[in-house]
C-alpha cells in the first residue's frame, strides 16, 4: 500500500468517524425528545417510579450526547492540526527545492543544515499523524465504552424545565379538548 493510499484510507476513517458521531448525536437528540415527552406524561399521571426511571435514562442520553459533541469537536481540531502539518510539510519541501536552486546560484549555501531542519519538521509531522491515528482508534472504542455519568445540576435544571414545558403543553391540549367537548 502506497503512501497516497494510506493517506486516503486515513482520511476515509476520519470521515467515517465524523459520520458516526453525527449520527449518534442525532439519535441522542431524537431519544432525548421522546424521553422528555414520556417523562412529562408520567409526571402528569403521577407515576413517580416511571418518571424517575425515564429521568435517569434522559440524563444518560444527554451525557452521552455532550460527550460525543466534545469528541467531535476534538476530531475537528485534530483535522485542522493534520492539515496544518501537511501544509507545513509541503512548504518545507518547497523551501528545500528553492534552497537547492539558491545554492546553485550562490554556491555557498549551507544545504546540509537546511536539510536537517527539514527532516526534523518531517519527523514532527509524522508524530502528529501518529497521534491522529491513535485518536481515531480511541474514538472508535468510545462508542462501546460510554457509560460514566456525572450528576450535573445545570443539566438537571434544563431537563426539568423542558419536562415542565412539555407538561404545560399537555395541559393546554387537554383544556382545548375539554372546551370542544363542552361545546357539543
Amino acid at each position: 500500500m502506497g503512501k497516497l493510499d494510506r493517506e486516503i484510507e486515513n482520511r476515509m476513517r476520519v470521515k467515517q468517524t465524523r459520520k458516526k458521531f453525527e449520527k449518534f448525536i442525532g439519535e441522542c437528540e431524537r431519544k432525548e425528545k421522546t424521553l422528555i415527552e414520556k417523562a412529562a406524561e408520567a409526571k402528569s399521571k403521577g407515576l413517580k417510579a416511571e418518571y424517575n426511571q425515564t429521568l435517569v435514562f434522559l440524563k444518560m442520553i444527554v451525557a452521552r450526547k455532550e460527550k460525543s459533541k466534545h469528541m467531535l469537536h476534538q476530531l475537528t481540531l485534530q483535522e485542522l492540526l493534520r492539515d496544518e502539518a501537511s501544509n507545513t510539510k509541503q512548504f518545507n519541501e518547497s523551501m528545500v527545492v528553492l534552497s537547492k536552486e539558491t545554492a546553485k546560484l550562490f554556491g555557498n549555501f549551507d544545504y546540509k543544515k537546511m536539510l536537517k531542519e527539514q527532516q526534523k519538521m518531517a519527523i514532527e509531522a509524522q508524530k502528529t499523524k501518529s497521534k491522529l491515528d491513535m485518536f481515531l482508534d480511541q474514538a472508535d472504542s468510545v462508542f462501546d465504552d460510554i457509560s460514566d455519568m456525572e450528576s450535573n445540576v445545570e443539566i438537571d435544571d434544563e431537563l426539568e424545565a423542558r419536562i415542565n414545558a412539555q407538561l404545560s403543553e399537555i395541559d393546554i391540549n387537554i383544556d382545548e379538548q375539554l372546551a370542544k367537548f363542552n361545546e357539543l
